[in-house]
């Protein structure tokens, strides 16, 4: 444990998102910073240089689990933070049943770096992923329970009452199973494909502008995936005429925010 010794004044929260639960998270994390006297900003992690990031300010990481730990680009900005003396940070992560390669090894990341841990929490959400039916009351109840958890992470952080457990041993190897899935090997490319529906499909490019890893590309009008593709289901979901599918079926759809929310500056 490592508790903050006095309030934070400027809270940077650095988000990456799929298709919004991770975003819901920050901004109401963001809110109850402010109605506790704290400044919080929310920046969208794929508009950020890490190299910019300001060190005196207190840092939030917020990202979804994917493949059990994050998805390459969180890591990659994580990489590339500079080396401090000790600026506080925290995690958040949202999630749809377990992690397992994260909260230990980005802990241990970033300690490296000279961060001081306050704080990781993990946040249940809606599934987003091969999701078969919605069921509007199931998720508003998992939301309100997921913004309740959130707010009072915040409320501990500012409090000095958060905790960020140290590396498990098993940790590592579910970071290295993240790092095959994305990797060289780039099982999520194989085993979750996305494909269009031509007949749906009306050109409009907001995949192309959804995309965070620049992995989609208009060809003759239509959208076609490069093996950049981290398969976190941002197009798919906002797709105005649901016309991205996965593995050629049509899974239903969970929109916690509007698409404009990835696209503005606005966070």
């Amino acid at each position: 444990m490592a508790p903050m010794n006095h309030k934070p004044e400027v809270v940077d929260i650095y988000w990456f998102s799929g298709t919004g639960n991770t975003l819901l998270v920050a901004r109401a994390m963001g809110d109850r910073f402010a109605q506790r006297g704290v400044m919080a900003r929310l920046q969208q992690m794929e508009d950020c240089d890490p190299a910019d990031v300001d060190a005196s300010h207190t840092i939030g990481i917020a990202c979804p689990v994917a493949a059990q730990s994050t998805y390459p680009p969180v890591w990659r900005f994580v990489r590339g933070l500079p080396d401090t003396d000790g600026t506080g940070v925290f995690l958040i992560d949202t999630l749809m049943l377990h992690s397992g390669g994260i909260v230990g090894p980005m802990r241990s990341r970033l300690e490296r770096k000279g961060y001081t841990p306050l704080g990781a929490i993990e946040v249940r959400m809606p599934g987003n992923f091969l999701r078969k039916k919605a069921d509007p009351d199931k998720t508003a109840r998992k939301v309100e329970a997921g913004m309740t958890k959130a707010r009072a992470f915040t409320d501990d952080i500012v409090d000095g009452r958060s905790n960020w457990r140290r590396c498990l041993p098993w940790e590592w190897l579910f970071l290295a199973s993240c790092r095959l899935c994305y990797g060289r090997l780039g099982l999520v490319r194989k085993f979750f494909r996305l494909s269009v529906d031509h007949e749906k499909c009306d050109s409009c490019g907001l995949g192309e502008e959804l995309c965070p890893v620049g992995a989609i590309s208009l060809r003759d009008g239509r959208p076609e995936f490069s093996s950049e593709c981290i398969a976190c289901m941002r197009c798919a979901s906002y797709c105005p005429e649901e016309a991205i599918l996965l593995n050629g079926k049509d899974y239903a759809r969970n929109r916690p925010v509007k698409a404009a929310d990835f696209t503005d500056d606005n966070g």
